[in-house]
């Protein structure tokens, strides 16, 4: 007599559907199941390869990531600007987990999010289960942030704003990058592929709010410093 038998936890849909339930009960916490984890970790590889040969490459990520005044490379858009730059930095958002629909990936359950006084708050971090360090849970988080909420405070033209959509993108873009064998997590580029992203989407954002086309230079100071910005419909 021949006796089949099965186990749930061999098959890759469990893991996937247990990453799933974590998710909805707990969002932007994923396992390492999570379909979200190492899609990109190749690429992550391979810019640390590039980044021994090249060690530009190195200095590029710190002043895009790390330099005392790194965030305002990304603080383009002036504040009165916000609402059309959340308006289309969702829509970069949207189409950026479409490619994770089916497995149930959502702006819900992808991202943890807050309101918190932090300006600009976002981070991706991890924890190590009880069987040891092997980074077999990762926890994901983009906050939500509102910048001085009261409107008195934005008087001057050059206060200046991100979408917090802009950082989720970013935030995830780590967890894609995250390799779930590794046992140590090197810093080496990890912000640099992000950072870069990052860079050129607040930039698309930007023209699309200013109605400039894609491959035009922009001098982000110069429309900020100017007392009347007309928004391209």
């Amino acid at each position: 007599m021949l006796t089949l038998s099965y186990n749930a936890q061999q098959d890759p849909s469990y893991h996937l559907q247990k990453s799933m339930i974590q998710l909805n009960r707990n969002p932007g916490c994923h396992s390492n199941h999570s379909p979200i984890v190492g899609t990109r970790a190749d690429e992550l590889k391979g810019i640390r390869a590039k980044i021994k040969e090249a060690p530009v490459l190195a200095e590029l990520e710190y002043q895009l990531h790390d330099a005392p005044d790194a965030l305002q490379n990304f603080l383009l858009i002036p504040y009165i600007y916000r609402v059309a730059a959340d308006d289309i930095s969702k829509e970069i958002f949207d189409h950026y987990i479409l490619r994770y629909q089916n497995e149930g990936i959502n702006e819900a359950n992808a991202v943890e999010w807050h309101h918190t006084s932090e300006i600009y708050c976002g981070y991706a971090n991890f924890s190590c289960n009880s069987k040891g360090c092997n980074l077999s849970r990762w926890e994901a988080h983009a906050h939500v942030v509102v910048h001085r909420e009261h409107h008195e405070f934005h008087q001057q033209e050059n206060d200046r704003y991100t979408s917090h959509y802009l950082l989720a993108i970013h935030e995830l873009q780590h967890v894609e990058e995250w390799d779930p064998s590794e046992t140590h997590r090197s810093h080496i580029g990890k912000e640099l592929l992000t950072s870069l992203c990052s860079l050129i989407l607040t930039d698309h954002v930007y023209k699309r709010i200013f109605g400039s086309k894609e491959t035009a230079e922009e001098c982000y100071m110069e429309r900020l410093s100017r007392s009347e910005i007309i928004v391209s419909p």
